[in-house]
């Protein structure tokens, strides 16, 4: 961090910072805790004892990262529980289906992995920023569910809003740590490993969730159309009183839009021609 940075942080002048470097004055004990805090170090080490030791610098990052496990296992429980005690037990969300997407896609684990990097990175900032979006974006999932119809086959669409919502809170969480000095100069030099992992994480995370929001909106609206398909056909054939055949060969392709169809094609047949009955 240059002078201007840690005086901004400390709200004092860029001069008082300079004869602190040049031994000519020294901070004020309030000063030393701020400094401590913003450095991320003990303040014995800013008064001139030892440095923290390799060994105890180890065990305070196992300890941090024990912490976010524990809130993300906390977090597993909770929602195991809900889906097994019928969700959110209201009429104005669906609960069940974007747990069932995040159990099937490893979106808690996920999380966890984005907020430990994040904290043993020195981000701490992102790691809640992270947690809080995971939250907001299950509850804001569920409901979105519940009130928003996607079409006749009834697939739900919660996990976007769910993934938008987690990365607009890494983004804020990006933004404060900018504002709060963390992302200036090279404080945490001895964790820039970890900081490049941090980074390939989000990038990787990042082409995954586009690569998934793809492939599965153009799946369900492969369904939704053969769901309809299907209906028309069930609905024409048992008015004109033929035999009940559900099967459509009329796409034989491999994409996701061909395996929504095929797979809902049947069984909007079979509603169509229950319907006529």
């Amino acid at each position: 961090m240059t002078q201007k940075d840690v005086a901004r942080s400390l709200d004092i002048t860029r001069q008082a910072v300079a004869r602190w470097e040049a031994g000519a004055n020294k901070p004020s004990t309030e000063k030393l805790l701020e400094l401590a805090a913003l450095f991320d170090v003990p303040v014995s080490e800013l008064a001139g004892g030892k440095p923290e030791s390799a060994e105890h610098s180890a065990r305070r990052r196992i300890f941090d990262v024990t912490k976010v496990f524990a809130v993300y296992a906390l977090l597993w429980v909770v929602c195991t529980l809900l889906e097994q005690t019928g969700g959110l037990a209201v009429p104005w969300a669906d609960f069940h289906g974007i747990w069932l997407w995040c159990r099937r896609h490893m979106a808690l684990p996920l999380c966890f992995l984005l907020s430990a990097l994040a904290l043993d990175s020195g981000f701490e900032r992102t790691c809640v920023s992270v947690f809080a979006g995971l939250v907001s974006g299950l509850i804001f999932a569920s409901v979105w569910d519940a009130a928003v119809f996607t079409g006749p086959a009834r697939l739900g669409t919660g996990f976007v809003a769910l993934i938008i919502i987690v990365a607009l809170a890494l983004a804020a969480g990006i933004v404060l740590e900018f504002r709060g000095g963390t992302l200036a100069g090279n404080v945490f030099a001895e964790r820039k490993r970890m900081r490049y992992a941090l980074l390939a994480l989000i990038i990787f995370l990042a082409v995954l969730s586009m690569y998934h929001i793809t492939n599965r909106l153009s799946y369900i609206s492969g369904a939704n159309d053969g769901w309809q398909a299907g209906f028309d056909a069930g609905l024409s054939d048992a008015a004109a009183g033929d035999w009940h055949a559900s099967y459509d060969s009329s796409t034989g392709g491999v994409s996701q839009y061909d395996l929504g169809w095929q797979f809902y094609y049947s069984e909007g047949y079979n509603t169509g021609y229950a319907f006529s009955e």
